[in-house]
């Protein structure tokens, strides 16, 4: 049997934030952006729903939540209706859009990106956002260099060809065309909770790459605008 990528697994075990700080460095994030009722929001790669449900509760804001794991989308449906939230949930791919453009007031992607075609997916962003937007990308970026054996292992890993650095990250945001980028080293490790010893077997790839690159590649936040 074909063993399941990375993000089949993140499907497979419900996993709702496995990005460094998880649902609680999200709560923080959010407190530093200016979130109304009337904001219109879209968070890129929802996954189990959990980010785009708070954000729901919390501000009270107008939520469009996408992914293009059907698995994914059907926990998300499935959270939504239980807890009665109007979040409109699409199959999107994120390099290709369908929304109009000067959609959005905010975009987030909490470690999606890097699984996409990210030049295309970042020029969509920065497509859909209204003029004077924000939007918030949490991203896995490289530290140092990587050598062809690295890129060979975190491609069977999490098959993504490349991490980008910092100073690649922050052309690709400037090329997209915008014209402030920040960015904000994450301290923490990736939080993935793991339930059973199969659910360590399963994501035991993850967690050698982890152990084994720490020094090599991190997390940031970048907030574009």
């Amino acid at each position: 049997m074909k063993s399941l990528t990375y993000i089949g697994l993140l499907s497979k075990y419900k996993i709702g934030g496995a990005h460094p700080g998880g649902l609680p460095l999200t709560k923080e994030l959010l407190k530093s952006l200016y979130i109304n009722k009337n904001t219109n929001l879209l968070d890129v790669g929802c996954g189990t729903g959990q980010t785009a449900a708070h954000i729901s509760k919390t501000y009270k804001c107008k939520v469009t939540a996408i992914d293009i794991d059907n698995k994914m989308l059907e926990i998300a449906d499935e959270r939504f209706r239980k807890e009665n939230l109007g979040i409109k949930l699409l199959r999107e791919d994120a390099s290709n859009m369908k929304f109009l453009s000067n959609t959005f007031d905010i975009v987030l992607s909490e470690s999606v990106t890097v699984f996409t075609d990210i030049k295309k997916s970042i020029k969509e962003y920065f497509r859909v956002i209204k003029e004077g937007g924000t939007l918030v990308a949490i991203e896995i970026t490289a530290q140092s260099n990587l050598s062809e054996n690295d890129l060979k292992k975190i491609k069977s890993v999490y098959g993504i060809e490349n991490i980008p650095d910092l100073q690649e990250w922050t052309d690709i945001f400037l090329e997209a065309g915008f014209k402030d980028v920040k960015s904000y080293k994450i301290k923490s490790r990736p939080t993935c909770r793991l339930r059973s010893f199969k659910m360590l077997r399963d994501f035991s790839p993850h967690l050698n790459f982890i152990r084994c690159f720490y020094k090599k590649v991190g997390y940031r936040i970048y907030i574009c605008k």
